[in-house]
């Protein structure tokens, strides 16, 4: 009895959807499924992979320079951790790690500032360019061999090659922490 109700409602439903209609709805689905995986892609890769590049811009004025590539930004009531993006400062007690730290103190501390997101690290922090009235303080750090451009993060093609360059400059010229051969970078020092 079961299996004759159960071809009776089989043969109800093709009667209803005939099998191009069937075809059609399989296609309909399939194709609104499509639709939402590419919104979802869409809106996901705005923040992945290099990170908030597409971020909007924020201003703020800096209270607090925590080292040569970390700061403390108050924007409205927010106050924000900040990792300068594509760049590794010396370690406080690593040659030229004080230098850093003033050279930025000198350049922002106390300024406003424009911060461009680029990710969130592990910490939590934001890592941005920072830019004041003249330049990208990342930029100026690198340009006065106060950091190391780090590769393995500074993945922004455009903005990195520039910083690479400015690190050559750097080097050539013997400035910072560029006056001694033996310079370690800050990734490899913390392992010492």
């Amino acid at each position: 009895m079961k299996q004759i109700s159960r071809k009776i409602d089989m043969l109800s439903f093709v009667r209803v959807f005939p099998l191009s209609e069937m075809c059609w709805i399989k296609t309909l689905t399939f194709s609104l499924f499509c639709i939402f995986l590419l919104t979802v892609y869409a809106c996901a890769g705005s923040t992945a992979g290099v990170g908030m590049s597409e971020a909007k811009s924020w201003t703020g004025n800096v209270y607090q320079v925590l080292d040569g590539d970390s700061i403390r930004v108050k924007n409205g009531k927010n106050r924000v951790e900040v990792r300068l993006y594509g760049i590794d400062a010396p370690e406080y007690n690593q040659p030229y790690g004080i230098a850093a730290k003033k050279y930025v103190k000198a350049s922002i501390l106390g300024k406003k500032v424009t911060v461009t997101p680029m990710d969130k690290d592990r910490y939590g922090r934001t890592v941005a360019w920072v830019q004041n009235d003249e330049e990208s303080v990342n930029a100026g750090l690198v340009r006065n061999g106060y950091a190391w451009v780090y590769g393995k993060y500074c993945v922004d093609k455009v903005n990195c090659n520039n910083l690479k360059k400015l690190e050559r400059k750097a080097r050539r010229a013997g400035k910072g922490l560029w006056q001694s051969k033996e310079s370690i970078p800050p990734w490899q020092w913390k392992r010492r």
